[in-house]
């Protein structure tokens, strides 16, 4: 007996579209948040010598002018030593007018970036790199998850796709993109298989998949 062919048809996600409505619902919760006499900050470390990471910087800086976040960024030259940069973020743990904390990646050679991220308060850790909230993905909690990551499950959301019962691939395995995005996958209830680039032939695998996802940080 023949078996039935399974059409997989692509579909072009429009993730500006997506950003922008994002953003118009931040805009509105941030209103809402300062007419009650709340302060929304976010303050940024930015270690020099990385002109990706500078370029993120400004449009972080941007981003939140137009969203009406209050935002500061400290830079440290490309010198700067763990001792420096964990200096400054335990300065910002303690200061009451800092409400959330990013730092900027790279992070020059010889600082052990997991042992800064480590040092992030939880509770101000916005990118959800802390082990802390790493490990609150697990149990389904959204609230501080890795930007990248719950970017990757909101486009998916917004399809409208149905997730139970279906297979997943996820191309990566990093900590901050490839990991929480298979486990939220999870919680989602589709069959989720999690992949470095290695396996031979690779591309076999995410063409097996209802939902292929690549978190691999280039194309091809």
């Amino acid at each position: 007996m023949n078996q039935p062919q399974v059409s997989h048809r692509a579909r072009i996600l429009d993730g500006k579209a997506l950003a922008a409505q994002v953003k118009s619902n931040l805009r509105q919760r941030v209103e809402a948040l300062r007419a009650r006499g709340r302060s929304v900050r976010l303050d940024a470390i930015l270690t020099g010598g990385d002109s990706a990471a500078a370029l993120y910087a400004r449009n972080q800086a941007a981003t939140c002018e137009e969203i009406g976040i209050e935002y500061h960024l400290q830079e440290l030259p490309a010198t700067a030593r763990f001792e420096d940069i964990a200096g400054r973020v335990l300065l910002m743990n303690a200061a009451d007018e800092v409400r959330a904390i990013m730092v900027h990646l790279p992070l020059p050679e010889g600082v052990n970036t997991e042992r800064i991220q480590s040092l992030i308060a939880p509770e101000k850790d916005v990118e959800g790199v802390n082990p802390a909230n790493i490990g609150n993905v697990v149990y389904g909690r959204r609230s501080l998850v890795p930007c990248t990551a719950l970017a990757v499950m909101e486009m998916i959301e917004s399809t409208g796709v149905t997730l139970p019962g279906a297979v997943c691939v996820c191309v990566g395995a990093s900590n901050i993109v490839g990991k929480p995005v298979a486990v939220l996958l999870m919680q989602a209830k589709p069959t989720v298989i999690s992949t470095n680039v290695y396996p031979r032939p690779l591309p076999s695998i995410p063409r097996s998949a209802d939902g292929p996802g690549s978190a691999r940080g280039k194309r091809g």
